[in-house]
């Protein structure tokens, strides 16, 4: 049994929980259960990976705005059904570009989980986080910006109510639950588990904090590290680590 002490840990195991409860209730198998719960996992890591290493503190604003801007919005996509009679829910995965709690940042990562429980199978859709979609009452503009306009500008159900919004009216896609992580999220799941263990393909080299808790801005606390070729064990600073490294690799 894990305890989790911290209500931003909580949000984590709650998300992935309410999956699990909910197909569970649906009298989806073991099997099916345990697909799902990897896939959120394999989303989260992913979230990470495919997360740039940017400034060492907050990642600055920048202009994400398309210049040209339709004269009139364009037609919403018509809604995506499933096959008929068959019970599809879909789950949002979310992964954001800060570690600080209240910057909603951008979510890099957006992937869409669609469990056919009918057919105990499980599908995963990654949105490219540079899309260029059509923000209802807003405009043109990447959907890695659009969790955040809707966090800070008041929407009715925040950023999750708009890149909801977003998505059926660009996609099709009705969504049902989401779950989102930044960076404190991702140690923290990483270390209730008890660590990773990670098939390393080749060496990576890249700088670390020699301790969390030091200041990134003091070049002193940091130290060259190598993780070499093999099965590693790591906790959640240093899968952080590893997610985010570009230094010698892409």
């Amino acid at each position: 049994h894990i305890q989790i002490s911290s209500q931003q840990n909580q949000r984590v195991v709650i998300a992935l929980t309410m999956v699990r409860k909910t197909t569970r209730e649906s009298g989806a198998s073991e099997h099916l259960r345990g697909r799902i719960a990897g896939l959120i996992l394999l989303g989260v890591w992913a979230a990470f990976v495919a997360l740039p290493v940017a400034a060492l503190h907050d990642i600055p604003d920048v202009e994400t705005s398309f210049q040209g801007q339709p004269e009139s919005p364009p037609e919403p996509v018509e809604p995506v059904l499933g096959p008929d009679g068959e019970d599809v829910l879909n789950v949002l995965l979310l992964g954001s570009d800060t570690a600080n709690p209240v910057n909603a940042g951008r979510t890099d990562v957006i992937m869409v989980v669609s469990i056919n429980r009918t057919r105990n199978g499980v599908n995963l859709l990654s949105i490219p986080r540079d899309f260029y979609v059509y923000i209802p009452d807003v405009g043109m503009q990447r959907i890695n910006t659009v969790y955040g306009l809707g966090a800070n500008n008041g929407h009715d159900e925040g950023g999750y109510g708009l890149l909801r919004e977003t998505l059926r009216y660009n996609l099709g896609l009705e969504i049902e639950h989401h779950a989102r992580v930044d960076f404190n999220d991702f140690q923290a799941l990483v270390d209730a588990l008890g660590g990773i263990e990670l098939t390393v393909p080749c060496a990576l080299q890249d700088w670390q904090l020699i301790s969390p808790e030091l200041d990134p801005a003091v070049e002193e606390n940091w130290h060259l590290v190598t993780l070499e070729v093999g099965v590693q064990q790591l906790d959640g600073n240093e899968a952080l680590w590893y997610a985010r490294s570009r230094r010698t690799s892409s």
